[in-house]
């Protein structure tokens, strides 16, 4: 497990409970990617080993998971989330594409590349970043590094206990390992071995050697970091400075339902903090939204009977108080459009096309419903990024 800095930070059952969601939330997401929605062969993966499976179905007061077919209206709707999503990352990932000319570009420091596993490349020099909060075992980041993208780190920042698990399954599948420690990867499972969770010392051996300061350095593009974003606002840029992250480089910060579940102060305590301490920083986050309209308080209500506190739902209810959050922490810029915007507006209608050939839907007045109650919220502050927005 991680090395420690601080004592263990105290999981409730509540934070339980919030881990989980997005423990449902990626099992909804293969039931999407299974039916050829979108492709990540990573999920599959993990799923095939049944390494999430038996994480997801770990956590305190979570249901049986069966990752089956989903109904359409949920596939449907967490591609519109996937793909929503990935657009905006990929303009941040094209524009900063252009942005090697820079005087200096600063690698990961030695310190931390001494941790990286023998054999494995040094890290690439990073002239650009990703931080992902609150991601629980999310493939997204495995998605953005298959496509190559030259000087880029992703930091993914959860619970300790999700980045304990999270490194074990990466590490224990061999598309997922190969994919973050190259040749090293492929040689650390003996040829008579169905996989490396089968040789308990190999992967031992192998999650000592990624270990960091509460987290794991995996490879060049990724390194995961045990932290409670609640108890650590203040400390985050320092604590991620290191094991790495460098503050001047442009940066995009991904939330995915994760402000839903903080309160208000520290959310803008959060934002701030990054906002102040970055020159170049891009927000995108998926929130909900309009708590108190009819469709909102069933929401609000299945929520807190299934034992989970939303604060962030109910502090910032609609469209104006999710920009102004941003607006008033030094963001310059900031969109935020409904789901059903964005799925509108993003998507192409070949794509619309081509997912209503996957499966027939029904209840398109539920459908849009349901994404009028979700946003997408981009904000930026810095030139470098102006045009995300």
């Amino acid at each position: 497990m991680a090395e420690h800095d601080d004592d263990d930070d105290y999981l409730s059952v509540g934070d339980e409970r919030t881990i989980y969601t997005a423990s449902d939330a990626l099992v909804c997401k293969y039931s999407a990617s299974s039916l050829g929605y979108y492709n990540d062969k990573y999920l599959h993966s993990l799923f095939a080993k049944s390494i999430v499976k038996a994480n997801t179905n770990s956590m305190v007061g979570a249901p049986s998971i069966n990752p089956l077919r989903k109904p359409p209206i949920i596939n449907r709707g967490y591609y519109g989330r996937v793909k929503c999503i990935d657009v905006v990352l990929s303009k941040f990932l094209s524009t900063t594409s252009l942005n090697t000319s820079a005087a200096s570009i600063p690698s990961i420091p030695t310190d931390i590349a001494d941790k990286l596993i023998t054999d494995i490349p040094d890290s690439a020099s990073a002239y650009r970043q990703i931080v992902s909060l609150g991601g629980g075992f999310d493939t997204l980041s495995l998605r953005i590094i298959a496509e190559n993208n030259p000087g880029l780190h992703i930091y993914e920042v959860d619970f300790e206990e999700v980045i304990n698990k999270k490194a074990v399954a990466l590490l224990s599948e061999s598309t997922c390992r190969h994919l973050l420690l190259g040749n090293h990867g492929n040689n650390t499972t003996p040829a008579t071995s169905p996989g490396i969770k089968d040789n308990r010392q190999i992967l031992t051996k192998i999650l000592h050697d990624c270990t960091i300061t509460n987290g794991y350095n995996l490879g060049p593009n990724l390194t995961l970091f045990g932290s409670d974003l609640r108890n650590n606002t203040n400390d985050i840029i320092n604590k991620l400075t290191s094991i790495g992250f460098n503050p001047s480089l442009p940066t995009l910060i991904l939330t995915e339902c994760v402000l839903v579940y903080i309160e208000k102060a520290v959310t803008e305590q959060l934002i701030n903090t990054f906002a102040s301490s970055l020159p170049n920083v891009a927000w995108v986050t998926y929130d909900m939204v309009n708590p108190t309209d009819s469709f909102g308080k069933t929401m609000c209500r299945n929520l807190r009977d299934a034992g989970f506190n939303i604060p962030g739902f109910l502090e910032y209810p609609t469209i104006e108080s999710q920009i102004q959050r941003f607006q008033s922490n030094k963001f310059e810029k900031v969109n935020t459009m409904s789901m059903l915007a964005a799925y509108q507006r993003l998507l192409t209608s070949d794509d619309k096309m081509r997912i209503a050939r996957i499966e027939h839907l029904d209840e398109i007045e539920e459908f849009e419903l349901i994404m009028s109650h979700y946003t997408l919220t981009t904000a930026v502050k810095g030139s470098v990024l102006s045009g995300l927005v």
